[in-house]
């Protein structure tokens, strides 16, 4: 009986699996059906037209798959012409005629193909699924909470903002050139306890945040941690972490409210506020479409820019939209992608495109994706100079409407990265990229335990021991540097920030 061909459906599916799986860590699941769906009724499409021309169901699926397999292979063609990369069309297209030619011709082999591509698709769906059952099975350590209770009726809503990348005063002045010294008196005129020593301990959002919202370093955390250790281990510990936990025990209402950067969701809160925005491409969409001819590149990063300026415009909307206190407490753990890039605002807020392909590319791999450090030093000052300003508008806000003063903490993550090199702590300028933006609304007799040098895994220690009278010993506040391929191998780099 002749087998009848089902393999160029599965053929245009191969490209956008091995995306999605390469870039797990980095894209959401939802994102891969709308071009799945693509995909699919394209090649169904190519394959009907090619079916009526030929008049042969094997050989128009063959071509059909050919075609496919070359408009996917155009960036190997451009990456091997190198320097004379803008010949490749002219190189690609004939290339693919003949090559699609020569198999149609000589080619009749749909069990051999259907089997190929079944394999593959089978091969890159066992991929995907054993990157999420992975991540959902990984061990990490957990602190163990109480019951819920009922909050206290005194207990004050609590903000913690992170801002992503927003370095320390001076570390600014000395590597950016970006001078901040309103903003920071601005915050201490409001109240906030500024450390003007404080310092990050790690260099990685993941790493930070991990270690930040569990209150612990990452080797007490992962103790078995180490070379070769996949990074997806953060992110039970940066989305389902111990505070939220612990504040939802004391009754709190925990909120997240982040900025779509994947692999930080907070999906441990009780309620969300993640902004979908409306239209464009995705990040997996724009690496797909950067394997063909089709690149658009100018439309299709204007399009993603454009939606990372509309995502974090309408999280600075929702943090002051919660201004308004309700019957339980709050507890709201807000991430926000900037000063970081990607840098699409000016100082006044007004829409603004870096150059270069989308992605969130920072220190060395900006450098390599998208400009040079002088570009990155001046963009970086533009979209802190607007991000204060709608910072100092939130605070006022959330401050007028409460009838208690809210807690509230502006700490960045890890500080500027012009000066980080990704691979190297050799080429790395460290007094950049560890020291912190931490500040601090909180009650006096809380203020007073705050001290200049803080690093990020005491700020819930002191908070949690002021608010709720539970003593916390802090830990030593410690720095490391790790490399983004091995992020579980640490020097310690505390000697060279003080």
């Amino acid at each position: 009986m002749k087998a009848r061909a089902i393999h160029p459906p599965l053929v245009a599916l191969l490209p956008l699996l091995a995306v999605y799986s390469s870039n797990q860590r980095m894209v959401l699941l939802e994102d891969l059906w709308r071009p799945a769906v693509v995909a699919v009724v394209a090649a169904l499409l190519l394959w009907g037209l090619l079916r009526l021309f030929l008049r042969d169901q094997e050989r128009s699926a063959v071509a059909a798959s050919c075609l496919i397999v070359t408009f996917f292979g155009y960036s190997i063609v451009e990456g091997a012409l190198g320097f004379y990369g803008r010949w490749a069309p002219w190189v690609w297209l004939p290339l693919s005629l003949i090559l699609t030619v020569v198999l149609v011709s000589k080619l009749k082999a749909t069990k051999a193909l259907n089997f190929f591509a079944v394999t593959a698709t089978l091969v890159a769906l066992a991929q995907i699924g054993w990157g999420h059952y992975s991540l959902s099975r990984q061990h990490v350590l957990v602190l163990e909470q109480a019951g819920t209770r009922a909050a206290r009726p005194d207990s004050p809503d609590v903000f913690y903002f992170v801002l992503d990348g927003y370095g320390r005063s001076d570390a600014l002045q000395a590597s950016v050139g970006y001078d901040n010294s309103s903003f920071i008196r601005e915050l201490r005129e409001r109240g906030f306890y500024v450390a003007d020593r404080a310092v990050a301990n790690y260099v990685q959002t993941e790493l930070s945040l991990a270690a930040t919202l569990n209150l612990d370093w990452i080797q007490n955390l992962l103790p078995q941690a180490g070379p070769g250790t996949d990074r997806q281990v953060l992110e039970r510990l940066v989305n389902n972490p111990s505070v939220l936990r612990d504040f939802a025990s004391r009754g709190y209402e925990t909120i997240a409210v982040t900025s779509r950067f994947p692999t930080v969701t907070f999906d441990g809160a009780e309620r969300d506020l993640i902004y979908e925005p409306a239209g464009g491409l995705s990040l997996l969409e724009a690496t797909w479409l950067g394997l063909t001819p089709l690149k658009l590149e100018s439309r299709t990063m204007g399009s993603m820019y454009r939606q990372r300026w509309h995502t974090l415009s309408k999280v600075f909307d929702q943090l002051e939209g919660l201004a308004q206190r309700r019957s339980r407490p709050r507890f709201v753990l807000a991430h926000i992608l900037a000063p970081h890039p990607p840098f699409v605002f000016d100082e006044e807020g007004n829409f603004v495109r870096q150059p270069g392909p989308f992605g969130f590319w920072d220190g060395s791999d900006y450098l390599a994706h998208i400009g040079n450090a002088e570009d990155y030093r001046q963009r970086y000052a533009k979209q802190a100079t607007y991000l204060n300003k709608r910072l100092l508008r939130i605070v006022d806000k959330l401050v007028a409407a409460s009838g208690d003063k809210p807690v509230i903490v502006l700490q960045g993550d890890h500080g500027a990265k012009s000066g980080l090199d990704q691979n190297s702590l050799e080429n790395t300028d460290l007094t950049e990229c560890f020291p912190v933006l931490s500040a601090f609304l909180v009650p006096s007799g809380i203020r007073e335990k705050f001290y200049p040098e803080i690093s990020n895994v005491n700020t819930f220690r002191v908070l949690i021991e002021g608010l709720f009278d539970e003593p916390q010993p802090l830990q030593d506040d410690r720095s490391w540097y790790s490399t983004y391929p091995e992020p579980f191998v640490f020097t310690e780099v505390t000697e060279a920030l003080r």
